[in-house]
């Protein structure tokens, strides 16, 4: 359900509310000063990953079920900006508004707005609300939903704002435009009568860098890259990286921001930031210190692709993430690359996502044939990364016991078989 407030003095409204003492007594009091419970939204594929990215920053994960597809934590406020800032494999960085018994109307209209939705929601952006029920005395989610936004409403003209709300709907061409044209999601869960409300606070998904705006090929997602170099146990301190077969430049871009230390949220814009509780000194604060972390690439990072026009468009991808000058790129065919030529002589870790479907001319399996006789040719004691998208294709790898992880990739599934290359 995808809603909008409406009413007159919006921004007036705001200007004097904001700005007034009263406000900002309260947002000290129930936004900054108290300890909130975080979700991290994580695929559970990579769940392990993401849980070692929280304990790095320093974050203890509280204990909950772990059939979730989320990790919580408890922090302060801010520190969700640096959740957002620095998490590569995350989708989501979500914040628990309440949580409250309701078994009748009466009583959830009433725990509904009880939440202080003056300091948590701008009324000029769009809500999308997503309710569940299970379990519960009250049975209709569409209900739910309504009665959510009714609440939302009569807290907003109770605090001397009188708006209402309307449905809506976005425009295909502004779907998934979140930068410019933000929106709050919003979920109702009521199971067993136990009512919990969250809320985002990412705004576009995290894979959303904000580099990748010629996407190319069936691209693989930059949560998804990143989590197959972590998948590949790849040392940017201690080894080489080569994309092989780089296309629009995603696993060579995160790799070189992992090689640098570069935080993956350094250069977009989060939901946070438009959200009345939004303190920007923290916030200067956590991009500061990212920008002061970052470093020179200790090891190469390689791209190769034989398509010009692929090439390109990485190239311009890597300029708007910043690393395009710590990334060698080269202009050729994956089977003429030898890494001695370019100087490459320590062993390292080499990653590719092949061409498949429309996209190849020739018979899948020869393109793997190929792949693996080159790479015993030239890749010897490297450690291997292959995307596959039929697992039919590993017997031709057992030889090399790979160890294969099966991960989502745009609504589809891919084997990653991870492998190296035994020396002579």
């Amino acid at each position: 359900m995808m809603v909008r407030f409406v009413g007159e003095g919006i921004e007036d409204w705001k200007a004097e509310h904001y700005n007034s003492k009263a406000f900002m007594r309260r947002v000290k009091r129930f936004v900054r000063a108290p300890q909130h419970i975080f979700e991290i939204v994580v695929p559970p594929q990579w769940m392990e990953l993401c849980l070692t990215e929280v304990s790095s920053l320093g974050y203890d994960v509280l204990a909950e079920d772990t059939s979730t597809d989320y990790v919580a934590l408890k922090g302060r406020i801010w520190d969700a900006y640096r959740l957002c800032l620095w998490l590569r494999t995350a989708s989501r960085v979500i914040i628990r508004l309440g949580q409250f018994r309701a078994s009748s109307v009466k009583v959830f209209q009433k725990g509904i707005k009880d939440i202080p939705w003056e300091l948590w929601l701008n009324p000029e952006i769009p809500l999308r609300l997503y309710c569940n029920v299970e379990y519960s005395s009250l049975r209709h989610e569409g209900m739910v939903c309504e009665e959510t936004v009714k609440a939302i409403c009569r807290r907003f003209n109770e605090h001397g704002l009188s708006i209402s709300w309307e449905p809506m709907s976005i425009p295909s061409e502004n779907r998934l435009d979140e930068f410019s044209s933000p929106r709050c999601r919003l979920w109702v869960n009521l199971i067993h009568d136990i009512c919990t409300v969250k809320m985002d606070l990412t705004g576009a998904h995290l894979h959303e860098r904000g580099y990748r705006l010629e996407p190319g090929y069936a691209p693989l997602r930059e949560t998804l890259a990143c989590a197959m170099l972590k998948l590949l146990k790849w040392d940017p301190d201690q080894q080489p990286l080569i994309d092989a077969m780089t296309g629009s430049g995603t696993l060579a871009i995160e790799a070189a921001l992992i090689g640098r230390n570069k935080a993956p949220g350094l250069e977009r814009p989060f939901l946070f930031e438009h959200l009345p509780f939004f303190d920007d000194a923290p916030w200067r604060y956590e991009k500061k210190t990212a920008i002061a972390s970052i470093k020179e690439l200790s090891q190469p990072v390689i791209a190769i692709d034989k398509d010009a026009r692929q090439m390109e468009r990485a190239r311009r991808n890597a300029e708007r993430a910043g690393v395009v000058d710590s990334i060698l790129w080269i202009q050729g065919d994956f089977f003429s690359f030898v890494p001695d030529n370019f100087g490459v002589k320590t062993s390292g870790a080499i990653v590719m996502n092949p061409p498949y479907g429309r996209r190849l001319s020739i018979s899948i399996r020869g393109l793997y044939a190929r792949i693996k006789d080159h790479l015993e040719k030239h890749y010897q004691n490297w450690a291997v990364g292959l995307v596959l998208p039929d697992a039919n294709l590993l017997n031709m790898f057992q030889p090399y016991s790979p160890a294969v992880f099966r991960l989502p990739h745009g609504g589809l599934w891919i084997h990653f078989a991870v492998f190296r290359v035994s020396g002579n």
